[in-house]
């Protein structure tokens, strides 16, 4: 979970979401990314696609990191990181394969799972790597 002071974004790995609740208990709960526009077989709805909102997939996602408009996700099966446009949902591979791996030179991940952000930089728990990996955004 990550908040931007007004929404706490969550990562919904059963259903390869990214949410976004409000503090304000008026607030709707939506759906940033994912599929819960489906009514039904969310579970087994996932991928990997870059892309708008609902069109955009992701395979069980564990982590989130917010910072300046973007949410950062650890888009645990796929063995990337994506970054997710806040407002608009836009979703693309900031780094990783596709293929789980340990390469520094071509950023491969094994299963990552936590994120956070500090200081322009993002720092990922690589699960099966046993390893913190960091990520310069810029």
């Amino acid at each position: 979970m990550t908040s931007d002071g007004k929404n706490l974004f969550i990562a919904d790995s059963e259903g390869s979401s990214i949410r976004s609740m409000p503090f304000d208990p008026r607030g709707e709960v939506k759906t940033v990314i994912g599929t819960a526009h489906l009514n039904g077989a969310r579970l087994f709805t996932f991928g990997d696609i870059d892309g708008q909102g609902e069109n955009a997939l992701l395979q069980h996602a564990l982590g989130v990191a917010w910072h300046e408009g973007k949410i950062y996700v650890a888009d645990t099966y796929n063995n990337k990181i994506k970054v997710v446009d806040a407002e608009t949902g836009e979703t693309k591979t900031l780094v990783g394969t596709g293929e789980a791996g340990d390469s520094d030179a071509v950023p491969t991940f094994d299963e990552p799972a936590g994120i956070s952000y500090a200081d322009g930089k993002l720092y990922v728990a690589d699960t099966n790597n046993h390893l913190i990996r960091v990520v310069d955004i810029e």
